[in-house]
């Protein structure tokens, strides 16, 4: 037997389903019936489709949708690199290889990204997702492409991508093996999945007990480039310096600049507002940006240095590993209660009544595996469940003056046993708990598995104020809180006095590749500000002039007088203005 390939050029006509054949055609063939191949079935896209598909199709199963049994409820994370790219996603297509011939069966299907890698933490619910399909799927008998064409097309901005998929409850269940083509790499927990005879599952409160797999389904997304353009450029300061790890938001989509400043986001074609923030600027608006389908819009931001005074700013790196009390932080533990620790895991500290504890992934025994437990850095505080529910653990700042703002991260580990929950309060008289007024509302807020983001304002509180962050979680896990922001008066209000000349700090702390010191000067002095690293050598001088009273700001890009960049660790800054001296210490980390 003899193996000849050919290559044809073919020029699809339209777009649609359709298929192709091969064909002999031989002088005195005696054989007719045979000179056809079977039947190829191919999907053609229109121009301007993009075609990613993830998993090569090394097992089988029956994920996403299970009919073996009346409903059923997957998740999957498909990872940012298996796609590696952005754009619109019109369709999405599964592989099956069913027994039974199945048509018009419901189907909803929802969408969204996140920064978790795996779901070891338990379900996203579908309502921290975008619904986009609802509807009827026909799942052939035989090997087919199961294409679903969403109704409401989800812009995926190139995170890594949640999809939840449903089968409704159904009067009916198949006996006969009806799986999917699926794909088993080294990741581990991508899937989620539940089926029942009995229960019909609810997609926005999904069951505690679902089962893991170490399996995505090989899945085709379609992406509509015809409808998108890009934006694209830098951010720098005010000394035309690039900053980078700023973020660019345009609506719900978001990109971040690398060391040179520059950043790019592909975006629906029309008008937009673009802004454009980070830690220790002000944030910067562009409105009225006109992206044009398969162009390139340039926009620019210059960012000044933030207007607010960062009171407190702390992401609790600099603690003593599996710490309970770590000053100038109060912990008050008002339920007393033995704790629970993580099963296989330990650490000092495990099992101890507690409010907060400094906990480090990385460094218990052995060294955790779960993702994203620290918003930032390797430490994070963490309020263990109480074994006699529930928690009443707070976690208080020292005294400030005049706060006007707190922000901070916050997280459940697991949704598998409930969502952790919290209260915010503020104190003028002291640290006990009686002392505290509760202002994140009248009832208690869940905080996601996702890191999630939450700034309340201090309203009405004016002097000395203590600010708590109470868990009350009931019988749930671990509720992981880090990178707290605390901001005060703005320091460029011309109605806020000079009172002092003073080194007042720099903000971030750490930071990477830059960070703005702030100084106030109360009288025409001569000022210097150096920076020196722990050897005592002098580093860098930022400031040698004569300065009027005011409030001032430097920023350090992280390079020494020679414009080269300096090596990662810890550093300290000094003033000196007439007879006032002070030296304060931070840290460049890479």
């Amino acid at each position: 037997m003899q193996t000849l390939n050919f290559t044809i050029n073919w020029t699809p006509g339209e777009s649609g389903s359709t298929y192709i054949y091969g064909e002999v055609e031989v002088t005195g063939d005696e054989v007719i019936t045979n000179n056809q191949t079977k039947h190829q079935n191919i999907e053609i896209y229109p121009d301007g489709m993009i075609v990613k598909t993830v998993g090569m199709g090394n097992c089988i199963g029956r994920i996403p949708i299970l009919f073996y049994w009346k409903n059923s409820l997957t998740e999957t994370i498909y990872l940012a690199s298996e796609i590696n790219g952005t754009g619109l996603i019109t369709d999405i297509q599964y592989y099956n290889n069913f027994v039974s011939n199945l048509y018009g069966k419901p189907i909803n299907i929802w969408m969204g990204e996140t920064t978790l890698t795996d779901l070891s933490g338990g379900w996203i619910p579908c309502t921290q997702l975008t619904q986009v399909f609802s509807g009827t799927v026909d799942f052939p008998t035989g090997q087919n492409d199961i294409m679903i064409h969403l109704s409401t097309p989800y812009f995926y901005n190139g995170g890594n991508l949640v999809v939840m998929v449903e089968r409704p409850w159904d009067t009916h269940y198949y006996f006969n093996p009806d799986v999917f083509i699926l794909h088993m790499g080294t990741e581990i927990c991508r899937t989620l999945s539940n089926a029942s005879d009995f229960e019909d599952y609810d997609p926005a409160n999904p069951p505690t007990d679902a089962s893991v797999e170490d399996v995505v389904p090989v899945t085709t997304f379609i992406f509509d480039t015809s409808v998108s353009g890009t934006i694209a450029g830098t951010v720098n300061n005010q000394q035309n310096a690039p900053i980078m790890g700023a973020t660019v938001t345009c609506g719900t989509i978001t990109a971040t600049t690398n060391a040179s400043g520059a950043y790019s986001m592909q975006v629906p074609a029309g008008t937009h507002s673009v802004t454009a923030s980070a830690p220790g600027y002000d944030s910067v608006t562009h409105s009225n940006v006109v992206v044009i389908t398969n162009q390139t819009t340039t926009v620019n931001f210059i960012l000044p240095p933030s207007s607010t005074l960062i009171l407190l700013e702390d992401s609790f790196e600099t603690y003593e590993n599996f710490a309970l009390t770590f000053a100038p932080w109060t912990c008050v533990d008002v339920d007393q209660s033995a704790t629970y620790g993580i099963q296989g895991y330990s650490f000092p500290n495990c099992y101890s009544p507690m409010a907060y504890i400094i906990f480090v992934p990385s460094a218990t025994t052995p060294p955790l595996t779960a993702t994203d437990v620290t918003h930032t850095g390797n430490k994070v505080a963490a309020s263990f469940a109480s074994t006699t529910p529930p928690n009443n653990d707070w976690l208080i700042t020292p005294v400030l003056n005049n706060p006007t703002q707190i922000t901070f991260w916050a997280r459940s580990y697991t949704a598998q046993y409930g969502l952790e929950r919290f209260k915010v309060g503020v104190s003028t008289t002291g640290t006990n708990p009686s002392n505290f007024t509760i202002i994140s509302g009248p009832n208690y807020i869940q905080a996601p598995v996702d890191w999630t983001e939450y700034t309340y304002e201090i309203e009405g509180y004016t002097g000395n104020v203590y600010i708590g962050i109470q868990c009350v979680s009931n019988d749930a896990f671990i509720f992981l809180l880090d990178d707290v922001t605390v901001e005060g008066t703005p320091l460029e209000d011309p109605n806020v006095p000079v009172l002092a000349t003073e080194l007042q700090g720099n903000y971030p702390n750490p930071f990477n590749p830059e960070t703005t010191i702030r100084y106030s000067v109360k009288e025409t002095s001569p000022v210097t500000i150096e920076v020196y690293n722990l050897k005592g050598q002098l580093v860098r001088t930022l400031v040698n002039e004569v300065k009027t009273a005011g409030n001032y700001s430097v920023v350090w890009n992280g390079r020494d007088n020679h414009n080269q960049p300096v090596s990662s660790g810890v550093y300290f800054y000094k003033m000196n203005a007439g007879k006032y001296s002070s030296t304060k210490k931070m840290i460049m980390m890479k």
